[in-house]
Formats: C-alpha cells, sequence, structure tokens
C-alpha cells in the first residue's frame, strides 16, 4: 500500500478554504479538516519548494481552534503538516498529525489522533509544493505527497 498524505479544499469564496486532509501509512489511516487563508497555503506550498530546506525544516502548516483567550494559539490543533531535510542524502520527512474535534461541554477531553512520520525526496516534495499552489488556486481536486524508499 503506498504511504502519503492527500489534501483537498472546499473554498468559501471569502478567502477562506476548509482543508480535508487524509493520511494512509500501511494499516494505519485517519483524516480531519480545518480552516486555512488560501494565501497561507498558497506561501506554505512556495516554502515547500526550498532547496535545501532549511536544517530544523519549515514552520509547520497548523489548522484547527484557535483560542479566542490565548490570541495565535490553537486550542485544538486539528491539522499538522511538518517538513524537514533528513541527513546528508537528499532525504526529506514529513509529518503528518490529524486529530478529530472535541465537541463542545464533552469533559472527557476524548478525541481520535493519528500521527505519521514518513519520508520522500526533494523531487516528490516539489511536485507536491506545485500541487498545493495549483490546489489553492483551484485548478486540481486534490495534492499528494507521495513517500519514497530511501
Amino acid at each position: 500500500m503506498d504511504n502519503y498524505p492527500r489534501l483537498a479544499l472546499d473554498f468559501d469564496g471569502d478567502g477562506t478554504a476548509k482543508l480535508n486532509a487524509d493520511v494512509h501509512c500501511e494499516d494505519f489511516c485517519g483524516s480531519s479538516s480545518a480552516w486555512f487563508g488560501v494565501s497561507q497555503l498558497e506561501r506554505f506550498s512556495e516554502e515547500l519548494a526550498a532547496y535545501p530546506l532549511p536544517p530544523n525544516g519549515i514552520a509547520p502548516m497548523q489548522g484547527g481552534f484557535w483560542s479566542k483567550a490565548r490570541g495565535g494559539e490553537l486550542d485544538q490543533l486539528r491539522v499538522s503538516f511538518k517538513v524537514y531535510p533528513i541527513g546528508l542524502r537528499g532525504a526529506v520527512g514529513y509529518v503528518v498529525t490529524l486529530r478529530t474535534p472535541l465537541n463542545d461541554g464533552d469533559t472527557s477531553k476524548v478525541s481520535s489522533l493519528v500521527e505519521v512520520e514518513l519520508r520522500t525526496s526533494y523531487e516528490e516534495l516539489s511536485e507536491f509544493s506545485k500541487g498545493l499552489k495549483r490546489l489553492a488556486r483551484g485548478e486540481v481536486l486534490e495534492a499528494i505527497l507521495r513517500g519514497v524508499t530511501i
């Protein structure tokens, strides 16, 4: 089975879109969604095109429910996508974190969570960067980052 995240968008028409994310890794899979600014997705796609990536990777793309009391902090992370270089041989790692929302009034604080770490190449990352930009512009229906065996 292929290991990959798949991203799709539902546009709102006001410069935002609901990012629907699925990830598949061997016997594990998960899905979640979060709202993002379309310009934020385009900026992230441009950062993914960097070669080489900064040693600590690029700032993760994260979305979910934001705190009103602690402005700028996530209360509930729903979607996270982090990319970073691995070693000196041109490998790239990425971590996809997906979580279901907590229900209002649910005191158990229980949600479902899937987090996978995969490897890819700069070539595949470049293709994903282009695909994510085209997705943000409404030119394609999905963007997929294929993993590679290194």
